[in-house]
């Protein structure tokens, strides 16, 4: 199955996007790292054809979806999460999924709310792996 992320343009604090999926009728909010020259850690992803798995790793106790083949990237994965940017940082180059925005700590910045429902929505519509898109 393929899934499609479709980024906005322009954002120096953090990356908002929204995921689909193909041949079904599913979409959600995306948050992400902002743009940083993929820099491990500090940066979103390129864009570009990746594929993707289920996978349990080591150092995360669930079930997510993990993107293999992103270019001087490892670790790479969707999983729940509220924070792409400010003082508390959920991911270090993944992407959050959600129903939408809202500032939750009180730190002016965008986060992504619903996040651990919409991720289990998500798992129960994928099987085992596919390919995803990020424009």
């Amino acid at each position: 199955m393929k899934i499609g992320i479709t980024r906005e343009s322009n954002q120096l604090i953090e990356t908002k996007g929204v995921l689909s999926l193909e041949d079904i009728s599913f979409n959600c909010a995306t948050l992400e790292l902002k743009w940083a020259d993929n820099k491990q850690g500090e940066s979103c992803i390129p864009t570009g054809t990746y594929t993707w798995t289920k996978s349990t790793p080591t150092h995360v106790p669930y079930e997510h979806i993990a993107i293999g083949g992103v270019p001087n990237r490892t670790g790479i994965c969707i999983h729940y999460g509220n924070f792409a940017a400010g003082v508390h940082i959920d991911i270090l180059g993944c992407i959050l999924i959600g129903s939408s925005y809202a500032d939750i700590n009180g730190d002016g910045i965008p986060d992504i709310i619903n996040s651990k429902t919409v991720f289990e929505k998500l798992m129960s519509l994928l099987p085992d792996n596919g390919t995803i898109e990020i424009k």
